[in-house]
């Protein structure tokens, strides 16, 4: 099996688009049980599962000014739904290696807080504007 070429696509103006390739992509798989879960009074603990939803921290290092605001364009100007940017997100999914075809996480998300900062600012050189980016996807 040959690896993807695609890491992470976004939504833009209602379509799935392939994003540069992140230097970072950390996946976090999160159960999710009832408010009532919990342990009693003798320590045992009571759950109920009621689903899964994913985050992936993403990171881009010395990455292309260009690059970086293809990334922040579409997190920015995804549609407003509910008091919330929520924007389509598809991402490699590590849990299934060696299977025939990849698979992806798909699902709406919203990005948390983004972290940026200039590395190097050249303008009259070319490669000289280079940014850190990070966020978090998080599953609605």
């Amino acid at each position: 099996m040959s690896a993807p070429d695609v890491l992470l696509q976004l939504e833009v103006n209602g379509v799935l688009t392939d994003m540069p390739h992140p230097m970072k992509c950390d996946i976090n798989e999160q159960d999710i049980q009832t408010s009532k879960s919990g342990r009693d009074e003798r320590g045992v603990m009571w759950s109920q599962h009621v689903g899964t939803k994913w985050t992936a921290d993403i990171a881009y290092n010395n990455e292309e000014y260009t690059n970086v605001a293809i990334v922040l364009n579409a997190i920015d100007n995804a549609p407003l739904v509910d008091g919330m940017k929520k924007l389509q997100a598809r991402i490699l999914n590590p849990k299934y290696p060696g299977t025939d075809q990849p698979q992806f996480i798909t699902g709406t998300f919203y990005a948390g807080d983004r972290k940026m900062n200039i590395v190097q600012w050249m303008p009259d050189r070319a490669h000289g504007k280079l940014i850190n980016l990070s966020f978090t996807l998080i599953e609605v």
